[in-house]
């Protein structure tokens, strides 16, 4: 028998494999086992030993693909573990992929696959360097170009340089910002504006069609852009001003999203309290919305969203899986009040496994959005918009998380030094006054009418 496993991290692995009551290993004798997830090395090691133990065998197989090509068969696998035991799979791990490759011993295809990923990031870099442009990122691609860097640039500050662009290279980018959000979210046409050229690094060739591009490369980001990188090699493109144009646009930029107050300054004080490795999880709410823009990011997988889904209630159950999976590595869940009680339960389960989580609820007591929302466009006609009064610090308290009410950044500051040094689950109530928030969305979504 061959059985395929697919899990999130290496405690599921602990789980099915090593559980004492049943696991998969329980009359497990001739069977293999590849094992796909995104693993630790150690944990491929530890799993080919212990079948070895129960006469079983195990693979690692690494995947480097979309949902829709392990569907279809079109994978690219790197597989690991013993020669002999991949020859015998051989022929199956053919049919499930395009692009097969043995690595070597249990461990290296995670090696790798952590190597292919910092590769990607290094020659995303490189490649910017080469052109001399500027990166942006809308949500999940942000930080692969750290935005204290002068090519590293804020959505907002990507925008101040667009009518000037002639060319956009979207690497695994939807390029939602420029194909729908900066033509004001009302014609999802399936090219981009005006005289521009659209290069498209994608792993997937479908996705190709959706926004079409001039030059579309079907192929893995970090090996492309490492192509784009070399082809460049010895060419003089940089002009002499285009370093200045990068710096002017991230300075009018910031003096423009100084605006939306208070949820900026909430911000400035969020990053100037986590460290370049601490992980953001951001839920959907003005703090949230502000924080595509206003809350800069210097390393990949440390600002986390729902992305292109917009899942209200997301980031609580999320924040504490990240900080589970990095348990060295401050983690801050932001939610507003309306969000924080799709998960509030989960403050129990912090409690509970001793999960260090800092949760911020913004409080304005409302779904702001559709409220704001209804008070503009729906002639101020609000209708279950609106929240009831709950006293969240009690809640938190009552499921053993500690708590503490803050009103402005100052306190904020003096707060969430306090609950990351705690070591412990910790929440803060944020009093925020509705009538005084700014909007972010003129520069979410600069061109709606």
């Amino acid at each position: 028998d061959i059985i395929l496993t697919v899990v999130t991290n290496d405690a599921a692995m602990e789980a099915i494999f090593f559980d004492s009551d049943d696991n998969l290993f329980k009359e497990a004798t001739g069977k293999l086992f590849i094992n796909c997830a995104t693993l630790s090395p150690a944990m491929h090691i530890k799993l080919e030993h212990k079948a070895a133990e129960v006469n079983a065998q195990t693979l690692e197989g690494c995947m480097a693909s979309s949902i829709t090509q392990a569907r279809e068969g079109t994978l690219y696998l790197m597989i690991g573990g013993k020669r002999e035991v991949f020859e015998s799979a051989k022929d199956l791990l053919d049919d499930l992929s395009i692009n097969l490759r043995f690595v070597g011993e249990a461990g290296r295809a995670a090696q790798v696959k952590a190597l292919v990923n910092m590769v990607m990031n290094i020659n995303t870099a490189a490649l910017a360097e080469g052109l001399g442009a500027g990166v942006t990122a809308f949500r999940g691609g942000r930080g692969v170009v750290d935005e204290a860097h002068e090519l590293g640039l804020s959505s907002v500050a990507a925008y101040e340089l667009w009518d000037e662009t002639d060319v956009l290279i979207g690497i695994g980018s939807r390029c939602e910002m420029p194909a729908l959000r900066w033509s004001g979210m009302t014609d999802a046409a399936d090219r981009i504006g005006g005289d521009r050229k659209l290069i498209r690094i994608e792993i997937e060739a479908e996705e190709l069609l959706q926004l079409v591009p001039d030059v579309g490369i079907v192929g893995d980001a970090a090996l492309a852009t490492r192509a784009l990188v070399d082809a460049l090699s010895g060419q003089t493109i940089v002009s002499a001003g285009r370093r200045g144009a990068l710096a002017t646009a991230k300075q009018r930029a910031a003096e423009k999203i100084a605006a939306v107050q208070p949820h900026i300054s909430y911000l400035q004080v969020l990053r100037a309290v986590l460290p370049t490795d601490g992980i953001l999880v951001k839920d959907i709410c003005q703090t949230g919305f502000t924080s595509y823009f206003g809350y800069p990011v210097h390393r990949p997988r440390t600002y986390l969203t729902s992305g292109y889904q917009g899942n209200l209630g997301f980031a609580l159950p999320t924040a504490l899986g990240a900080k589970v999976g990095c348990p060295d590595a401050p983690v801050v869940c932001i939610t507003g009040d309306g969000g924080f009680m799709f998960a509030a339960q989960e403050l129990s389960t912090a409690a509970q496994h001793g999960i260090a989580l800092v949760t911020v609820v913004f409080n304005n007591g409302a779904y702001g959005n559709v409220r704001r929302d209804q008070m503009t466009r729906f002639d101020g006609r609000v209708i279950a918009s609106d929240l009831p009064k709950i006293d969240y610090l009690q809640l938190a308290e009552a499921q053993g998380v500690a708590g503490e009410r803050v009103n402005s950044p100052a306190a904020l500051q003096t707060a969430l030094k306090s609950a990351i040094d705690a070591d412990a689950p910790r929440l803060i109530e944020v009093l925020v006054d509705r009538s005084e928030e700014v909007s972010p969305w003129p520069f979410i979504v600069p061109n709606r009418a």
